[in-house]
């Protein structure tokens, strides 16, 4: 039971390293095809960056 969480929480951490990452290399034609949800979370991720 243990193991499955372990992996689940890392498997959970990788997906969200990888948004991330994606987030940071959006270009206007990737931010014009997000959803409003993932737009929030560029934002917030661009203005982090900036300070």
């Amino acid at each position: 039971m243990i193991t499955i969480v372990i992996v689940l929480a890392t498997a959970i951490g990788v997906r969200i390293f990888y948004i991330q990452e994606k987030l940071k290399k959006a270009n206007i034609n990737e931010i014009d095809k997000m959803s409003g949800t993932m737009f929030k979370c560029y934002l917030e991720l661009f203005f982090k960056r900036q300070g």
